[in-house]
């Protein structure tokens, strides 16, 4: 999983929650030379603080998950002080995209969804505003209830034929 950055606040911090399979199975690289390496199988919060010299640059943050391993991204830790994500780029392990997990990420332009996510959860993008494309892989079943809501800049969406349910207001 890749998320990008833009570092924008004094107070550059950044992280997100993760629900995995395996204690030790993913690695985190935060972009800037160091990473962490997941610690519980429960939802852990995972945050990082970068120094002064990555102000009003992009950083990619890369989730690695150890063969066999899967995890739910839960959500990105969102407001003023925090870096908000640019792009996301879901990657290998990743099962689900829970409730929230990106809801309120003003700056987020574009997702792309791997063959490994089968559901999308409830407001999992609600009020993405800058949000303009998201590619929905073909493993998906389900979208949840608001999952796209408020998304004022996405032009277009491709709903592939494995989706059997999607909840009601959806696009709303």
């Amino acid at each position: 999983t890749k998320l990008m950055f833009n570092a924008h606040s004094l107070t550059m911090t950044t992280g997100f929650t993760l629900t995995s399979t395996v204690a030790d199975g993913i690695t985190i690289d935060w972009g800037d030379g160091t990473t962490t390496t997941s610690s519980s199988t429960s939802k852990t919060e995972y945050t990082h603080t970068y120094d002064m010299s990555y102000l009003g640059k992009d950083v990619v943050v890369e989730i690695q998950c150890a063969d066999g391993n899967t995890y739910t991204f839960d959500k990105v830790k969102t407001g003023l002080d925090n870096i908000m994500p640019t792009n996301v780029k879901l990657g290998k392990g990743c099962t689900s995209i829970g409730s929230n997990a990106f809801s309120s990420c003003y700056s987020l332009q574009s997702v792309s969804i791997p063959l490994c996510v089968k559901d999308i959860g409830y407001s999992a993008f609600q009020d993405c505003r800058s949000l303009r494309s998201i590619n929905i892989s073909s493993s998906v079943t389900y979208i949840g209830q608001y999952a796209f809501k408020e998304c004022r800049s996405l032009q277009s969406v491709t709903i592939p034929s494995s989706v059997t349910k999607i909840d009601s207001q959806t696009f709303n």
